[in-house]
């Protein structure tokens, strides 16, 4: 779901929001949980370098 370059940034980053989900053990029945805590997304991105894909279905 998510690169494993990107895993780890990732989950540092919903941990400094409050989210408490590992992206690396999420299963299914947690995928509700996910989104109800995904309410306002932002995606900021330091390195001008990169390119972000955001989809949401």
């Amino acid at each position: 779901m998510i690169p494993p370059q990107a895993l780890t940034r990732v989950n540092e980053a919903l941990s400094r929001s409050g989210v408490p989900i590992d992206l690396a053990e999420l299963k299914p029945q947690h995928i509700g949980e996910l989104i109800d805590q995904l309410d306002e997304v932002i995606v900021d991105v330091d390195d001008p370098g990169s390119k972000v894909s955001v989809f949401c279905e």
